[in-house]
């Protein structure tokens, strides 16, 4: 039946290879496919250490400790209190011995009167800074810790994008693996058809009678007439041996 039926025309593949760079890109491609789509283990993950410094638990005390506080109440504690504290216990006893024996005398009550005045004008004077400076203080120092903070969760984020997939290198190296050469070609063709068996048979017998019709031998090609067609004579109608053939 393949004699008869023929074969029509096919595409061949023929491959190609390079054995030293099949021998670097095989494995690599595998390496690239392995790692393609994973992600890059974080800074922290890969080296045990922390992104940033971390803030002493007893400074940030202090911190949450000074910003939750009053500006006045904060005066009174480490400022007026203090003040009073030592205007008791050391100026009022030196006034005391530099007027001994004189202290119901004018002079004491002045010089007692004058102490008191300086200090009580030095507190209200420092009470006023306090109530301006202190808040001021509170802020910068909440500004100072929230850019820390944010600092912080940048890096923390700067640290989580690197681990992404998509920003692993090996997708890049695999992007460019693809476009070049991977030591494997290809040549393409294609086959020329071959005619059937029966095609053959039915060409020898058209042959045969156009021949044994124009007086020649069998085989012989027919031309010269407008009845041709790809080297066959069209069909007609003529009378062979008394009997009416149509070819």
């Amino acid at each position: 039946m393949g004699w008869l039926s023929g074969k029509s025309s096919k595409l061949r593949i023929v491959p190609i290879e390079d054995k030293i760079k099949t021998g670097v890109s095989n494995p690599l491609s595998e390496f690239l496919s392995r790692n393609v789509g994973k992600g890059l283990p974080g800074y922290t993950e890969s080296t045990g250490k922390s992104l940033y410094e971390p803030l002493d638990p007893q400074a940030y005390n202090r911190y949450q400790e000074f910003i939750s506080q009053d500006a006045g109440d904060w005066y009174d504690k480490a400022v007026y209190a203090p003040a009073m504290k030592a205007y008791k216990e050391e100026t009022l006893p030196l006034l005391k011995e530099a007027h001994a024996g004189q202290l119901s005398s004018s002079r004491f009550d002045s010089a007692l009167t004058e102490s008191a005045t300086d200090l009580s004008e030095s507190l209200a004077q420092g009470r006023y800074q306090a109530e301006l400076q202190v808040p001021q203080a509170q802020y910068g120092m909440a500004s100072s810790y929230a850019d820390r903070i944010t600092q912080q969760k940048q890096l923390e984020y700067q640290d989580w994008m690197k681990s992404l997939p998509e920003y692993n290198p090996v997708l890049g190296q695999a992007l460019q693996f693809l476009a070049g050469p991977s030591g494997m070609d290809y040549i393409t063709y294609q086959t020329a058809a071959q005619t059937s068996g029966w095609e053959k048979i039915i060409g020898w017998g058209i042959q045969t009678i156009a021949a044994l019709k124009g007086g020649g031998s069998p085989g012989a090609t027919p031309s010269g007439t407008p009845g041709n067609v790809g080297g066959f004579r069209s069909p007609s109608t003529s009378t062979f041996g008394g009997i009416s053939t149509g070819f």
